[in-house]
């Protein structure tokens, strides 16, 4: 899973992160992501 900045498009489908999620609401999933990596 690779997670970029701004819009992300593949196999025609964009999502565009700022349009559907805050930045503290990804900021916190990518922050519980990681911690279960950690």
């Amino acid at each position: 899973m690779e997670f970029v900045s701004g819009s992300s498009c593949e196999d025609g489908m964009c999502f565009n992160a700022a349009g559907n999620i805050t930045r503290a609401e990804a900021t916190t999933i990518l922050h519980r992501m990681f911690e279960d990596n950690l």
